[in-house]
């Protein structure tokens, strides 16, 4: 039997927005509740201190094209038999539609914010990673919805089979043990007006190689230990992926996660160069003492124009393993995470609570017909994952 190890680094393009307009949705979602301590002075660079020229702002990310409705489906076709869409109308959840991968060999040294969700108040959250000065970083991107273009998401999910598809079925074949090692896992979870959810072990790392070797006839998919995937699931897979608005923003997060550890105490970038904080008014020493406690870690959480501040200085961006910086002649790491409409992050553990249960559902209601259509699922190619 083949077994092959991957040690992984996290690194997700997917793009987008939230929030549809129309008559029977609410204009707002109730107030995100606070979780955590928090500064509450405004900071302010310190402006005899300046950015190097390594920090300068990246280099604009090119959008990728929008995924246009359309009013016959192009999914693959599935063993399941999907029956055809109708009209919906229902009391939504909070998160209607959510994607995130944790795990693996490389990965994590902290959570990171999911790689998708879309929330019922239309508006539409999606990481993506890019390189620059030869850091790998990640950015989240968000766009407003309309009630049609959420329904239309809404409907491409319902006819790539993915709702009637049971996720229990994805297991090792003809083994007790998957073919791959040291994978990550997806997380996918579904609450339209009907749901599913399922965690599946190298669901990418299955689907990528088997793309990779789809030219030689071969699949890792024939080994024993490989799970089956059916088209419901590998279509909801690429669907998911290549959700990206080309109108879409950069989110700006109302709050902000930090994590502190002194230098010498944590991987760090080999040629990252390190950096003064200028923000004098918030102390990293204490906020070191508060977020490592031995071996263990918590977000120290910094909100409103504090945490713009902070992540506006970073490029609005973060990454993999943190920020380089000094401050007092200590030099430190500085993980900084934006947190998420709902979201209590967990610093230590690979997924994170979304939305948070203490959330009352929104009071409005939804309502999808067929007339809003359904979106092209994307063929992946051997490069592809």
């Amino acid at each position: 039997m083949r077994r092959i190890l991957l040690s992984f680094w996290v690194g997700t393009l997917i793009v987008a927005g939230c929030a549809p307009s129309v008559q029977s949705m609410s204009p707002t979602m109730p107030p995100t509740p606070s979780l955590s301590p928090n500064s509450t002075r405004t900071l302010t660079p310190n402006p005899t201190q300046t950015r190097p020229p390594s920090r300068k702002p990246a280099p604009s990310l090119t959008p990728a094209p929008s995924i246009t409705p359309s009013l016959t489906s192009t999914a693959t076709p599935t063993s399941i038999v999907v029956s055809p869409l109708t009209a919906h109308k229902w009391l939504p959840q909070t998160v209607l539609l959510k994607m995130e991968s944790g795990g693996g060999d490389g990965c994590c040294l902290y959570s990171y914010p999911a790689e998708l969700v879309l929330y019922a108040d239309g508006r539409l959250i999606v990481r993506q990673g890019y390189e620059a000065n030869g850091e790998w970083r990640r950015q989240l991107m968000t766009k407003v919805l309309s009630r049609a273009e959420l329904c239309s998401v809404l409907n491409t999910v319902d006819q790539t089979g993915f709702l009637d598809y049971s996720p229990a079925a994805y297991r090792p074949q003809n083994s007790d043990y998957f073919s791959i090692d040291g994978s990550d896992s997806t997380i996918i979870a579904v609450n339209s007006w009907r749901s599913n959810f399922g965690n599946f072990f190298a669901l990418s790392s299955y689907l990528r190689f088997s793309s990779m070797a789809a030219e030689s006839g071969q699949s890792i998919l024939d080994d024993p230990g490989a799970p089956v995937i059916p088209p419901a699931l590998r279509d909801m897979y690429y669907f998911l992926e290549s959700l990206k608005q080309s109108d879409a923003e950069v989110y700006q997060p109302e709050r902000l996660g930090l994590i502190v550890t002194k230098y010498e105490s944590v991987r760090v970038q080999p040629d990252s160069p390190i950096i003064d904080w200028p923000f004098n008014e918030l102390s990293l020493a204490e906020i070191e003492k508060f977020t490592s406690d031995g071996y263990s870690s918590q977000f120290y959480i910094v909100e409103g124009r504090n945490a713009a501040s902070i992540y506006d200085y970073f490029n609005n961006s973060f990454g993999f393993y943190g920020e380089n910086v000094r401050q007092n002649g200590q030099v430190y790491v500085v993980f900084l995470r934006p947190i998420l409409p709902y979201e209590i992050p967990l610093p230590e553990e690979v997924y994170n609570i979304l939305p948070d249960p203490a959330v009352e559902p929104p009071q409005f209601e939804l309502e999808c017909h067929p007339s809003d259509g359904i979106m092209t699922i994307p063929t992946p190619t051997p490069s592809s994952p």
